[in-house]
């Protein structure tokens, strides 16, 4: 039977779903999921040679967070990706709200 926890307490079960485009490295893909990560990547699919715009959208009908290692993201528009992009680095994260840069320190 299946514990189910007040919703004051949260699971501490990381229930993270990831899609990895072909930019990121198969290893690091094995490696999350071997943490317990549920990652599909780009090759799992055969999604080889894609546009940024296909893996984005691949993300999202698959309900997953899309992880690329690109510094660009071509030919998307600015509303499709609206409150919805996040860039990751070793040291900030910066999300772009409303023409707005919001950079945090980590």
């Amino acid at each position: 039977m299946k514990k189910i926890l007040p919703p004051s307490m949260p699971s501490k079960k990381l229930r993270i779903r990831l899609y990895a485009d072909e930019n990121i490295p198969i290893p690091s893909a094995t490696y999350l999921k071997s943490k317990g990560i549920s990652v599909i990547h780009a090759y799992d699919k055969n999604f080889v040679e894609k546009s940024d715009l296909f893996h984005l959208k691949q993300s999202k009908n698959l309900g997953r967070i899309l992880i690329s290692l690109d510094k660009d993201f071509k030919n998307i528009s600015g509303e499709f990706v609206k409150e919805s992009l996040i860039k990751a680095t070793i040291d900030k994260i910066i999300k772009e709200k409303d023409s707005v840069v919001i950079e945090k320190f980590i």
